[in-house]
């Protein structure tokens, strides 16, 4: 019986050698001829990994993984998916072993890997890019020009880490200004799970600016061209990474090449883009350092400016 995890919804998915059922919670009857059981991978992530995707959709991915990975790419384990929505439980059990691999928001793993050591191992490739610029949209006839005339106004946010990197890139860009960052210029960012809650409020006038991925912001276009003529570009990030999956440091070398020479070629497969496409996700590519140069920078001027903000407005 695998030990429940606190506070999380836990998704045991075991797929029995030879068939094609999965069950939940639950180990079928040793039968006498029946191999030896499968090691588990203990797969977690939280709900801001995939603020796009529910959790019954991840629950799929996973159990697509688990019995379908198995007979095409050899896929010599089972899946067991923790989905924890606190940070702190989370560092808790990854420091206890309890956790193997860790799907991450890149600001969550460069927080994380000051107090604990992770390995990153993959990154998603989406619209064919790992790394994607953000972009700041608002409607052409709103009279907004320039990011400091945001300040007291709505501005909607849908991107892949639930707008962490658009938070700091947004406080940069008043900062370098001589203004304070968002919370003190009153702007008031409001997450969307879907880009399709967050474009076409500004469209219709219902919110004052939108912050979306430029990935997504071309998939709207396509599917809605007024977007592309009303709407318009104001400021773009960097390009910048914003998911990750780790291992733990410790973790058996056997499972972690189970895992990812399989993660690795999942693409190839019919059924592996149909996961992949669950988790918003075209492919994994291997991580390189490089992929973090310009969310480090972003940070680093992020508190150079902010420093220098309290400083200035902190004198008597």
């Amino acid at each position: 019986m695998t030990r429940a995890l606190p506070r999380l919804r836990s998704f045991v998915l075991a797929c029995v050698c030879g068939a094609s059922t999965v069950t939940y919670g639950q180990t079928q009857s040793a039968q006498p001829s029946a191999a030896p059981p499968l090691p588990v991978i203990r797969f977690c992530t939280s709900p801001a990994i995939f603020p796009q995707v529910n959790v019954r959709d991840a629950e799929i991915a996973m159990e697509l993984w688990t019995s379908q990975m198995q007979p095409i790419l050899g896929f010599q384990a089972m899946l067991e998916l923790h989905v924890i929505d606190d940070m702190q439980t989370i560092e808790t059990e990854l420091a206890a072993g309890h956790i193997d691999v860790l799907a991450l928001t890149v600001m969550n793993y460069l927080d994380m890997i000051t107090r604990l050591p992770l390995r990153p191992e993959v990154v998603p490739q989406r619209g064919g890019e790992i790394l994607s610029r953000q972009l700041l949209l608002v409607h052409r006839e709103a009279g907004i020009d320039d990011v400091t005339q945001l300040a007291g106004r709505r501005v909607l946010v849908s991107t892949l880490d639930r707008g962490q990197t658009a938070h700091k890139w947004l406080d940069v860009l008043l900062l370098r200004q001589g203004y304070g960052p968002t919370s003190a210029e009153k702007v008031t960012l409001e997450l969307r799970n879907r880009p399709g809650h967050a474009v076409p409020p500004v469209l219709f006038g219902q919110a004052d600016a939108s912050i979306v991925d430029e990935v997504t912001y071309e998939l709207l276009c396509e599917m809605n061209p007024q977007l592309r003529r009303d709407l318009r570009i104001i400021a773009a990030s960097p390009s910048l990474m914003t998911r990750v999956m780790c291992s733990r440091i410790d973790m058996d070398p056997a499972l972690r090449g189970i895992m990812f020479d399989t993660a690795m070629r999942m693409h190839t497969e019919p059924t592996g883009a149909q996961i992949l496409a669950l988790l918003q996700t075209e492919r994994p590519e291997p991580f390189r350092e490089e992929f973090l140069d310009n969310v480090r920078a972003l940070l680093e001027e992020h508190e150079q400016l902010h420093r220098a903000w309290v400083a200035r407005t902190s004198r008597p």
